[in-house]
């Protein structure tokens, strides 16, 4: 419920792991949502389902600065270490799978307000 509340949708697939580690902090400022996040290896899945039982559209900005997370959306697949950042929609399905315990922070900026600072990030 908390990853919901903070990341939007997702089916998560912690191992079936009775002591699964996560942590999760989140705030506003404005209409942006800032969530910390620090958790250990895990999956998880955006599909259309989980992006139809939301009801708001984001550009999350994911700055990962502790672990290994790999992303895959279509046929793309990224590796994200210490220090890398990517921007990502959350009206496209996609899929992450967490590599060694993690740390990061996820930005998710309303597409209406990105999209007013820059016209063509949907391309």
């Amino acid at each position: 419920t908390e990853l919901i509340s903070s990341h939007l949708n997702w089916t998560l697939n912690t191992k079936a792991r009775k002591n699964f580690f996560g942590e999760i902090e989140s705030g506003k400022l404005q209409d942006l949502n800032v969530v910390r996040c620090a958790c250990e290896e895990c999956s998880g899945t955006r599909g259309s389902f989980e992006i139809a039982a939301g009801s708001f559209a984001y550009y999350c900005l994911l700055l990962l600065y502790e672990g290994e997370e790999e992303v895959r959306i279509g046929s793309r697949t990224l590796v994200l270490r210490p220090g890398q950042i990517m921007l990502w929609d959350s009206t496209i399905p996609m899929r992450f799978k967490i590599l060694s315990p993690t740390k990061k922070i996820t930005v998710f900026v309303p597409q209406s307000r990105w999209t007013m600072l820059c016209p063509k990030a949907r391309a």
